[in-house]
């Protein structure tokens, strides 16, 4: 063939020229049309069809490529689309995420179709609009998301009224726009800004925006207050403080929000605006220039913590055996690492995020033999902490540690994760993420769980066995029933501070509080099974 076409004298004929279909790269069928012999008969079928509205000008703007194999066509859209989309593709493949080519082929026909000239003008209509489901969805939100953070810095973002966090390190968004007063809101950004570096673990987000509802909730009340709505400083005053601590009480009276979101909001509220007079806002030139010192609260302004502030944190014994003995559901319903992490959530009471995060190398011998869990406390930035741990807890973890190496046998043991996270992780590297809604999900689908309840009837306390509150039953729940049954058998406090890896006494020393159970002199008497009975001994350091 190569010598044929190297000496025959004959020529090639030249072609028709590119199909004039904006998206298509071959040629056209013959002089007689402009469009190659696939778009010229998928025009013909529009037209029988009466599907064709006549813009045939429109129409080879929009029209979809050819597929060809696995390709994807960008012809057709414009050069800074492109550009986007190809940066966009690089980020996944960075955090390394699968792409599949018929979704990125569908996404590419969808933008041509809408004749968008940026990915940064697309709004959830137009996704709608578009017919795009939820995967492609995704997809373009995360597009978006890339982009957004292209070039963004701690400096840049700090302007803005809506905080991506990932800039500064952490994740998710932080909200300013609802506190209506600007002066007060610009003060609350510096005071975040200054706040954030002290900041640590995967719940920063959730935590600082709880503290900035407590502002909002300040700002509301001097705008529905005050004349001027709060928007001239130099007015504001003691008594301004004093009406908003008095809207609080009113609406947790009223229902809008509990006893311990009143303490917390005025809680939150004299910490920042304390912190915002520390950090100079109220100078020359600054801010909130000539706030009053009267505009502030005290120690005695934050309303008493409700006298059952530890009711319902930890789980009854009766609750607890059910879920140990329906573990096997759980990881039915979601995966094994899922069930692994409530197992480990159950037998060491740490945090959540102390838990998913381990690495697979977490297990260790003390000197004298006693097998210990090696994890980081990120709440409190305390690293490489050793709780004490039965064999049987071990045994759960080396099994683990067996599963994970044999999936990821390529990956070096100081990368990989004991719980790897089974989205965009082929090197096993990543840990997965929150367990709440998989293990929500598993909670609702168990049966009512009964518990024995002393109510009074006819002027006679009775004992009746009534379904528990399963809203109560969440990840963090397992840490306070495992400090609660601790205090429960007289562990020192000393000892269980020591335990839970608090930093201060006081809050171990939360867990000691009497209870009725308590004054009554009871201790309930539950028949546990023998898997139980070991699980329980084992999570509370008791002797067989």
């Amino acid at each position: 063939m190569e010598g044929f076409l190297r000496n025959s004298p004959q020529q090639g004929l030249p072609g028709f020229g590119s199909c004039q279909v904006a998206a298509c790269y071959r040629l056209r069928g013959s002089e007689r049309t402009a469009y190659c012999e696939v778009h010229q008969g998928r025009l013909n079928r529009e037209r029988r069809s009466g599907t064709f509205d006549g813009d045939e000008e429109r129409w080879r703007l929009t029209s979809s490529s050819v597929p060809v194999n696995r390709e994807v066509s960008l012809r057709g859209l414009p050069d800074r689309l492109v550009a986007e989309f190809l940066y966009c593709l690089q980020v996944r493949t960075a955090r390394e995420a699968k792409t599949k080519d018929h979704r990125m082929r569908h996404i590419s026909d969808q933008l041509r179709l809408l004749q968008v000239p940026s990915l940064e003008t697309l709004g959830k209509d137009d996704l709608i609009r578009a017919g795009m489901v939820d995967n492609l969805r995704m997809i373009i939100r995360g597009a978006q998301t890339a982009l957004r953070r292209l070039g963004a810095t701690a400096e840049t973002e700090r302007l803005k009224d809506v905080w991506d966090l990932f800039v500064f390190g952490h994740q998710g968004t932080l909200t300013f726009s609802r506190i209506h007063q600007r002066a007060l809101r610009e003060a609350v950004k510096v005071w975040a800004y200054d706040e954030l570096p002290r900041r640590r673990g995967r719940s920063v987000a959730g935590s600082m925006q709880n503290m900035i509802r407590g502002m909002e909730q300040l700002s509301d009340s001097l705008r529905l207050q005050r004349d001027d709505e709060g928007h001239e400083i130099r007015r504001l005053s003691r008594m301004d403080m004093v009406s908003f601590c008095n809207r609080v009480a009113f609406l947790s009276e009223t229902g809008v929000f509990g006893a311990h979101h009143r303490v917390n909001v005025i809680r939150y509220v004299r910490r920042i605006v304390n912190r915002i007079r520390v950090l100079g806002l109220t100078g020359p030139g600054q801010v909130l220039e000539g706030l009053p010192a009267g505009f502030s609260l005290s120690m005695e302004d934050i309303p008493d913590e409700p006298e059952d502030t530890e009711a319902g944190r930890d789980l009854p014994d009766e609750v607890m055996r059910e879920l140990c003995d329906n573990f096997d559901l759980l990881e039915k319903m979601s995966n094994r690492e899922y069930r692994v992490a409530a197992e480990l959530l159950v037998d060491t009471g740490r945090r959540p995020d102390e838990i998913s995060t381990l690495a697979v190398e977490c297990l260790g011998k003390d000197p004298d033999g006693t097998l210990v869990l090696i994890y980081d406390n990120s709440k409190n930035y305390r690293l490489g902490r050793r709780l004490p741990i039965a064999k049987a807890t071990a045994a759960v973890i080396m099994e683990q540690q067996e599963r994970v190496r044999e999936r990821f046998p390529d990956t070096p043991a100081d990368r990989l994760k004991l719980l790897p996270s089974p989205v965009a992780n082929p090197a096993g590297t990543k840990p997965i993420g929150s367990i709440g809604d998989a293990h929500q999900a598993w909670v609702n689908a168990l049966p009512d769980i009964m518990i024995p309840v002393v109510i009074e009837v006819d002027g006679q306390l009775v004992t009746k066995l009534l379904p528990f509150d399963k809203s109560k039953i969440f990840p963090y729940a397992y840490r306070h029933s495992f400090a609660q049954r601790h205090a429960d058998a007289n562990i020192d406090p000393d000892v269980l501070m020591d335990l839970t890896d608090h930093r201060e006494l006081s809050t171990t020393q939360g867990y000691y509080n009497p209870r009725e159970l308590h004054q009554a002199g009871e201790k309930p008497q539950v028949a546990w099974s023998r898997r139980e009975a070991e699980r329980v001994r084992r999570v509370y350091g008791l002797a067989s």
